[in-house]
Order: C-alpha cells, then sequence, then structure tokens
C-alpha cells in the first residue's frame, strides 16, 4: 500500500495512521508513505513504529534505483521507520559485507546516530 504525500519539502506531519489504515482492507503486506521529504524527528519515527508504516522521501526513492537491488534487498526498505538509513547500511554493506570478506568476521556499519532534522 503506497500512500503519496504532496507539498512541503519536508513534510512534518505526514499521518502515518492514515497511510496504514488501507493495509488490512487491501491485503497488503506493507505500507509505505512516498512524498518530497520528511522531517526526522522522534514523534514521525515513533508513528512510523507504531502503525508498521515505512517514509521514502523522493530523493530516497532516486538512490534505490540508482543502486538497482534485487527484490531481496529491497524487503529491509519496507521495515517501519526512515528509509534513507537503511538504504544507507545497504550500501555499507555491499561495500563491506560478508561477500566482500569471504567469510571473515562479521564487521557492522559505524554508528551515524539519528540523522539532523531537517528545518524548514
Amino acid at each position: 500500500m503506497l500512500e503519496c504525500k504532496t507539498g512541503a519539502r519536508d513534510d512534518t506531519d505526514p499521518d502515518a495512521v492514515e497511510a496504514s489504515k488501507y493495509r488490512d482492507a487491501y491485503h497488503a503486506q506493507y505500507c509505505a508513505l512516498i512524498g518530497p521529504g520528511f522531517a526526522e524527528n522522534t514523534e514521525l519515527g515513533s508513528e512510523l513504529q507504531t502503525h508498521g508504516v515505512s517514509a521514502w522521501s523522493v530523493a530516497d526513492l532516486q538512490r534505490q534505483l540508482a543502486i538497482g537491488s534485487n527484490p531481496h534487498e529491497m524487503l529491509a526498505l519496507f521495515a517501519p521507520g526512515f528509509v534513507g538509513d537503511v538504504i544507507d547500511t545497504l550500501q555499507w554493506n555491499r561495500l563491506h559485507g560478508e561477500r566482500k570478506r569471504g567469510g571473515r568476521r562479521k564487521l557492522q556499519p559505524p554508528s551515524r546516530g539519528r540523522r539532523r532534522m531537517r528545518r524548514g
């Protein structure tokens, strides 16, 4: 189920509940908000988790198309939360993941903490 938003560059209140309410009615497995951008704040992050919604900015969609993920890699992108962080991890794993190290000890992506909030 995709809920598309238009308008402000960084939507501060995209209403994750609205995006999730049709998931059950249409028997969808995943629910995603897509918009020009989202202000990444803890309240919105919490709502995304509570209602099982992933938030995709247009820039996230462009990055995903540019790196050409396969369907298996893309499953993680539909987990509740901000997709940009997951794409960062996906790209890190491609560069430094287990296949690149030939099965040696498992490395973890660097912890960046929360992304800075964008202010519009």
